[in-house]
């Protein structure tokens, strides 16, 4: 499930080597889609194929 956050530029973030959401960090060269999503006043992001562990991945919902 996506950790629920009021200020998304201190949780998701890109640089030329890497993109960070939260505490997990991840090779821009390694990272093969991200996924936004909105609904209503939720916006949601992940990436859906840089697994964390098996079966999970790691994602945001952004309050808007």
């Amino acid at each position: 499930m996506a950790k629920r956050i009021e200020s998304p530029l201190d949780y998701f973030q890109v640089s030329r080597s890497h993109v960070v959401v939260g505490e997990d960090s991840f090779p821009i060269h390694k990272v093969k889609r991200v996924a936004i999503d909105v609904q209503e006043d939720i916006s949601y992001c992940s990436l859906p194929f840089n697994h964390i562990k098996p079966g999970v991945v790691s994602s945001v919902k952004i309050v808007a």
